[in-house]
């Protein structure tokens, strides 16, 4: 493969008036953006036109990151909770020592699993801080690692393993496909789920343009639906009996034979084919409660498409039904033909790492089971659930926890359970960028550069083609805001076990302090885009994409499962209480806000993306019933 630099010239001083040429750190779709400075402070961000992903686009989100660089929340000097109760400031080289000493003695007392943490969003979208961080917690000896990731998807690491042993998400070919089924997700709001979508009206409407459709599952008619071919508005929770349907129907009519001979399990196909059997089209309509008629609609598209792309979101995920949705769409991948092939879902093996020679296996088997909850195995990227970190902390188990760009304290189940745990900890520091919910409980907050003051890497790992871009800070850190990564060197260097010990040496020998850019030199050092290369490319690298068919069927570690045994025993288990699945109540479901990015909303739109606060949507009729008008306020 040869890679290919994309456009030249940006201005590379932070800080320095002019447009400078960046990427966007809202979510890990990255849009390439334009900020324009002047007398040394951000003004104005737009999208970038020559962006190779974007094209120009960017969304309400990302053009509100100067609003948030400079909103009044920001963290700027480290804080510690005083015997009074209050957070007052203190100095680096003072809280750093305190925590070293604190961890050494957590270490010798407790051991080093008595030590933890909880990574967010935040730490995700800083490759510096996320690679310090992890050498940092690995260092140490701690298997007590939790992550987002259980929060919202952790399905879509469990089902690549349990069906073929390699834990890689595919994403849709958008070049070539003749049908998007959306499920459960809202890629014009939300730029994919666990790819990314940039720019998606106009990608959605360029699949259209060439002939393709639009199919998009979900109970709300959500922006993708509005513009889809076809909506189906199923009851909420009741996404397996429909996937089940179409994977039936397809088995039955139109199964390509020859992909499942050459990449499947033959007895997981006959299992397959029993575990849906009883999803006929009117058996369906009766569970989803929709019409017969535009069930026959969707099976005919699928039909008439042959391959498909499927890709299930939050309002799949974040379900009851979440395993059994995944499974069911790659079951559907699988039985059209459409998994790793043209037209269907591929796999991107990114620029970081030679994915090619090793692929991604499970890592659930790694570490020790929570004392707490030893029923609960870890996860296939080798964490705990979050569903363990209160009883954990409750048991004593865990005394110390690292919070990294993330609010646990607001976004976690049974939120009264796990703010009561966090109390409970001898330690609990908070790394981000501005208060939150979760530093208001700290007993340590660490102030750390945000997105337009610290050099960075957009490894496109859940692009849809190879992609790598290095971008240097828009402006300098201000008052004491530090990188994630320098609180790790410090205190690993503290406590006498070196992180970043390479790029500490190679600033040595150039007589220079260890920077963003050192760092993170350090971390592209496996990318298939030698450093001076990608240094070169302001607006990124796009590598020639691997032929579909390159992981299925010859690299997967044994044949395709499309019937996990676990996989079926949970589908037996819903099946029996299909009846019951919307209960006499309503359904809460999750939903995109187009102004807001999961907690985090600009600070003059309010904490529900706008200065009313959260917003409950609800339809008329069910509004009606329960007595609820506009502008009311609610209990969920």
């Amino acid at each position: 493969m040869t890679a290919t630099g994309i456009a030249e010239g940006h201005t590379v001083t932070a800080g320095a008036d002019g447009v400078h040429a960046t990427h966007c750190r809202v979510c890990p779709t990255g849009c390439g953006v334009l900020v324009d400075v002047a007398d040394g402070q951000a003004t104005r961000l737009v999208g970038d036109p020559q962006d190779p992903l974007s094209e120009g686009y960017t969304c309400g989100k990302g053009r509100a990151s100067v609003e948030m660089h400079y909103a009044p929340d920001r963290l700027d000097v480290p804080l510690v909770r005083a015997a009074s109760g209050e957070l007052v400031p203190t100095s680096w080289p003072v809280v750093t020592e305190k925590l070293a000493d604190h961890l050494r003695r957590a270490i010798d007392t407790y051991g080093p699993d008595s030590i933890g943490a909880y990574r967010g969003g935040g730490w995700v979208l800083d490759p510096a801080g996320m690679t310090a961080s992890s050498a940092f917690l690995r260092a140490i000896g701690t298997t007590q690692l939790y992550s987002a990731f259980s929060i919202d998807c952790p399905s879509k690491m469990l089902i690549p393993h349990l069906m073929s042993g390699v834990a890689m998400i595919p994403q849709a070919d958008m070049a070539n496909t003749q049908l998007l089924l959306f499920v459960g997700v809202n890629p014009v709001v939300s730029h994919g789920h666990a790819t990314a979508l940039a720019n998606p009206i106009v990608r959605l409407r360029r699949v259209q343009a060439r002939g393709g459709r639009i199919v998009v599952v979900d109970p709300r008619r959500t922006e993708t639906a509005q513009m889809a071919d076809l909506h189906v508005p199923i009851r909420a929770g009741t996404d397996p009996a429909l996937l089940a349907m179409l994977v039936r129907d397809t088995l039955g009519a139109a199964a390509d034979t020859s992909y499942l001979h050459e990449a499947a399990d033959p007895t997981s196909v006959i299992a397959l084919r029993d575990a849906v059997a009883p999803f006929d089209i009117e058996h369906t309509a009766d569970i989803c409660g929709v019409p017969v008629t535009a069930l026959q609609q969707l099976v005919d598209i699928v039909r008439e498409a042959g391959r498909l792309s499927v890709e299930s979101g939050t309002g799949a995920t974040m379900a009851g039904t979440a395993n059994v949705t995944d499974w069911l769409v790659w079951a559907l991948s699988a039985v059209t033909g459409s998994l790793d092939r043209k037209g269907g879902s591929l796999f991107n093996p990114g620029l970081m790492r030679p994915l090619e020679d090793s692929l991604p296996s499970d890592r659930s088997g790694t570490g020790p089971r929570a004392r707490s909850r030893p029923e609960l195995p870890r996860l296939t990227n080798g964490e705990l659930a979050c569903a363990v970190l209160a009883d954990e902390i409750l048991a004593g188990n865990l005394r110390t926890l690292f919070v990294l760009g993330g609010n646990p304290a607001l976004q976690f189940p049974a939120t009264p359970k796990l703010r009561h745990a966090l109390q409970q900890l001898d330690e609990l520091i908070v790394l981000d960028v501005a208060h939150t919910e979760t530093t208001a409980l700290a007993t340590t907050v660490l102030p750390v550069t945000g997105p337009l003051e610290r050099d960075d890497l957009h490894t496109g790992y859940v692009q849809g083609v190879p992609y790598l871009r290095y971008t240097h800070a828009v402006v300098p850190p201000v008052a004491e805001r530090r990188g994630m990564w320098e609180v790790f060197v410090d205190l690993g260097r503290l406590l006498d076990r070196p992180v970043m010990a390479s790029a500490t040496r190679r600033a040595e020998a150039a007589g220079r302090p260890l920077d963003d850019e050192i760092v993170l030199e350090q971390i592209a050092s496996t990318a298939r885009v030698p450093w001076e290369s990608l240094r070169a490319a302001p607006r990124g690298v796009i590598d020639n994409p691997f032929e579909p068919g390159w992981v299925v069927p010859g690299r997967l570690r044994h044949p395709l499962d499309l019937a996990p045994a676990s996989l079926v025993d949970e589908f037996d288990g819903w099946k029996r209480t299909t009846g019951t699945v919307a209960g006499d109540g309503l359904v809460l479901i999750p939903r995109r806000l187009s102004r807001q990015s999961n907690s985090i909303a600009p600070p003059t739109r309010g904490a529900g993306g706008d200065r009313n606060g959260p917003t409950l949507l609800v339809h008329p009729i069910d509004a009606e019933a329960n007595g609820l008008t506009n502008g009311a306020t609610t209990l969920v």
